[in-house]
């Protein structure tokens, strides 16, 4: 955007400046930063000092509040021309909510000072700033109105970490691996007797199969058994713990499925149907080892439960809110628009849980916490959470690549892994898994990828052992340190998984010298600390960082992961069946809105527009006058004039109609004539020029404030609308447009009538809201 696009784009499209003058609105520019930010990056963070209110120049962003769970509830949605930061200047409180970019945005940050100077002595301006302070109140208001009323109270679960459930009976989580399966089954009435299973099934010949309730386990092999036989063993497996804890198919009300890979398709969790299916056996591309098997496990359930709920659980999904900046590689960008490469992170769900987990234990919203969790196992990686949401991780593209990973290569070059590639003609997880059999500790070591038969062999004096062990400690310790950094800051710090659990000796390393962070480890607890209960703190009393131990049950976490998904689909499936009442459709043939001044040169001086018929709306109607519109390339005669006048003149067309005239009118909500093409207007007394003004008008529905309310949604929401007839049509981009003078009806041009041969008075029905204006 040029210097004089930009200066014209602040005069006309920004309320905020709309009386100010010229040069006022230049000095508060020049005053100003015009700041960048990338897709999914925080533009204002919850709980920062406010120091700037923001002007969206280009792109869309969304200003939201997170609950104790981490789910987002979007307060008002942004655009060119929107103003945010205003409830914390003028309030003079810290900020309220984060406002995080949808994509590329382009914006202007006026400081404090001249925010203080400058736009707080308009008076105009702190009026329409006053408006719009009450108006995101509201919002705030009814959002947090609306998700306490959807979810009922948990006083004693306000962050949402147990397995309770309306609906009793257990819930069975899966991984279905490579050359294992693993297994939990946990009851919805939280009785303590969550059963564990590890089905080893490597020797194609002998199943070795585990099984633990508490402290009890059992263990035993099982011949050989095809994939679709699994229940019927988890049965005999689990009947080895007594009949209080076996496996009982028809006490199943739900399944988790573990799924590897989600792409960039999956943000959470979802319930699973054929769709879902084709999209995981598509990203196969990334993860071709595992997601196939994952899939098999899903149709074996599936075929033995066709009724129950079933959801699949993406490793990849909590990572889904890293910006650009973050998970591109050092790749010529080709590569990621036309191949996917990037990085995808795992280990997501563990990640989030530590994230609510560490929420409750300080009893603080997780909307306000910056948090680096380090998931350290067999596969390891660490993740910078701010705010609720993952904004970094040190795994990659590939379930076998990452930063650290003690059985695995540690950081492979994404730039030698294409070669390799293309070389071997290997997919990435093929060449990630060849490098890695033999790398990671074991490779530095020549020992074992297990840390604790490294830290055993070190303290014999073995060198290459306590190599390995300093260099695993090492890229924590890194990371760690990189993670506060990235996220300015960090209020907690915490270990999971085997290593991070079990390893007293790692986490005091990966702590050494964090010190003038704010980390205080506390040696005597972390060295004493034996195995957890749910979790532990470790850090000193005077620590400013609380250093957790957080228990990793990977079963588990894909069992709340499943509990979840279903309530949030089942509030999808009730808000549809209580379907709010049809919307009558209008189809609106090419007319003129006239202002007076070209009334009276198109029909003569003092000239009143004769009303012919009412219309919809009130107030308005169609009028007995008729002017013929001439452009470049042709003219279209007898174009109907609707009244009352306006302050300015608009022509509206059909798509269609500007091949005949010549002319190139944007689609545009009525009133929005920046930028849009003029024309010649021909009336019985004389003709106008007008500079600006032809549209296609975008489709619309007027609604009153109370049919709003009945159709749960808000002035400038855009709507998909299903439209019933011979050719049942879905339109999307449909604007709600809400005013009290406003009846209810859609309207769309002929054109699009004539696509589904609708006729007005058929019924439309909103299908889905695609975006909050």
């Amino acid at each position: 955007m040029s210097d004089i696009d930009l200066k014209r784009f602040f005069l006309e499209q920004v309320r905020l400046f709309e009386s100010f003058p010229a040069d006022k609105v230049e000095e508060i520019v020049i005053k100003s930063r015009l700041a960048t930010f990338e897709g999914n990056e925080a533009m204002l963070e919850t709980g920062d000092e406010a120091q700037y209110i923001g002007v969206m120049i280009s792109g869309h962003a969304e200003i939201s509040t997170s609950d104790n769970t981490g789910t987002r509830s979007v307060i008002a949605q942004l655009g060119p021309g929107d103003v945010f930061g205003v409830m914390s200047l003028l309030m003079g409180e810290r900020i309220a909510a984060d406002v995080i970019a949808g994509n590329r945005c382009f914006v202007l940050m006026i400081p404090q000072t001249v925010f203080n100077t400058h736009i707080l002595t308009n008076p105009k301006a702190v009026g329409y700033l006053s408006r719009l302070l009450a108006d995101r109140m509201r919002a705030l208001s009814s959002e947090h109105h609306a998700v306490n009323g959807h979810a009922p109270a948990k006083t004693d679960d306000p962050y949402a970490l147990s397995l309770s459930s309306n609906q009793p009976g257990k819930v069975l989580a899966l991984n279905v691996g490579i050359s294992q399966i693993h297994f939990g089954i946990y009851d919805t009435e939280e009785s303590g007797a969550d059963v564990h299973g590890v089905i080893d099934n490597a020797d194609r010949q002998i199943a070795h199969i585990t099984v633990m309730v508490g402290p009890q386990k059992q263990v035993m092999e099982h011949a050989g058994f095809k994939l679709s036989d699994l229940f019927t063993v988890m049965t005999k497996a689990t009947a080895l713990l007594g009949p209080d804890f076996t496996f009982h198919p028809e006490d199943v009300s739900a399944i988790g499925h573990r799924v590897v890979h989600g792409g960039n398709k999956f943000h959470s969790s979802v319930v699973i149907t054929p769709a879902v299916i084709a999209d995981i056996e598509e990203l196969a591309t990334f993860a071709p080892l595992h997601n196939p098997v994952n899939v098999a496990g899903i149709r074996v359930a599936l075929k033995h439960f066709p009724n129950l709920p079933q959801v699949a659980v993406f490793d990849t999904a909590f990572h889904q809110t890293l910006a650009p900046y973050a998970y591109l590689y050092g790749l010529p960008y080709d590569l990621y628009k036309q191949h996917g490469i990037r990085r995808y992170g795992f280990h997501g769900t563990s990640h989030r849980y530590v994230s609510l987990k560490a929420a409750e234990v300080l009893q603080r919203p997780l909307g306000e916490l910056e948090i680096v969790s380090c998931h350290l196992g067999i596969g390891a990686s660490l993740c910078a959470i701010d705010h609720g949401r993952s904004v970094d991780t040190t795994m990659g593209m590939t379930p076998s690549d990452g930063l650290i990973m003690p059985s695995r290569a540690g950081s492979i070059d994404p730039a030698v892994m294409i070669h390799l590639m293309e070389q071997h003609k290997m997919s990435p997880e093929q060449l990630s898994t060849l490098i890695n059999s033999e790398s990671g500790l074991k490779g530095i070591s020549g020992i074992s990828n297990d840390i604790h038969e490294i830290e055993v062999a070190a303290a014999d004096g073995h060198h290459r052992a306590l190599l390995a062990h300093k260099a695993f400690c090492y890229q924590v310790r890194k990371n760690i340190g990189a993670y506060v950094a990235a996220m300015g800051g960090i209020d907690v710090l915490a270990f999971t998984g085997d290593i991070g659990e079990t390893s007293a000796t790692v986490r005091s390393l990966a702590c050494q010298g964090l010190g003038y962070m704010g980390i205080k480890l506390d040696e005597e607890k972390n060295r004493h600390l034996g195995k957890p209960g749910s979790h532990a703190v470790i850090s000193t009393d005077d620590s400013p960082v609380t250093i957790l131990v957080v228990t990793n049950d990977d079963e588990r976490l894909v069992a709340w992961e499943a509990l979840r998904a279903i309530e949030r689909n089942q509030l999808l499936l009730e808000a549809k069946a209580d379907e709010a009442p049809a919307i009558p459709v209008e189809i609106s043939a090419h007319h003129v809105h006239l202002s007076q001044a070209d009334v009276e040169a198109l029909f003569g001086p003092g000239h009143q527009l004769t009303p012919r018929s009412e219309l919809s709306q009130p107030g308005q109607f169609a009028c007995e006058e008729q002017v013929h519109l001439v452009g470049p390339k042709g003219r279209i005669a007898n174009v109907r004039v609707l009244g009352p006048t306006r302050k300015e003149t608009q022509v509206e067309i059909a798509m269609t109609e500007q091949f005949k005239l010549g002319v190139q009118p944007p689609i545009r909500q009525s009133g929005d004539l920046t930028g849009t093409p003029g024309i010649t207007l021909e009336g019985p007394y004389g003709s106008t020029a007008i500079e600006r003004g032809v549209i296609c008008a975008q489709r619309h529905i007027h609604m009153s404030p109370e049919d709003a309310l009945r159709f749960r949604v808000r002035d400038n929401y855009v709507v998909r609308v299903r439209v019933e007839g011979e050719r049942e049509l879905i339109f999307g981009d449909v604007v709600v447009r809400v005013n009290p003078a406003f009846r209810l009806a859609m309207h769309i041009d002929t054109d699009e009538g004539n696509a589904g041969n609708l006729k007005t008075g058929m019924l439309g029905y909103i299908e889905e809201i695609q975006s909050r204006h």
